[in-house]
């Protein structure tokens, strides 16, 4: 089941929140954060022909840990606010 868009701002969103997982194997998928991790992951993209889906986010811990979030909680904290904001209404 594809999930909300509204995942998106952390490590792996795009790759949920697409139904990616449905349709590619584990080794056709990469997720990191961290600008150091995207530029190792692209590194890989280059020599493995496996990849198909790149799901990069350059902040530590995906956007909601960027620059632009002004916040005191911890980045598990913050992620737990994400997914239940992302969960459907009942």
């Amino acid at each position: 089941e594809e999930k909300s868009t509204r995942i998106y701002p952390i490590d792996g969103g795009l790759t949920d929140s697409s139904g990616a997982k449905n349709l590619l194997t584990p080794e056709e998928i990469r997720t990191v954060s961290g600008w150091k991790n995207c530029e190792l992951a692209l590194q890989e993209f280059e020599q493995n022909k496996k990849i198909r889906l790149l799901d990069v986010l350059f902040c530590d811990g995906g956007c909601i840990m960027g620059p632009g979030i002004e916040s005191k909680l911890t980045l598990e904290e913050r992620k737990k606010k994400i997914l239940a904001y992302a969960e459907p209404p009942r």
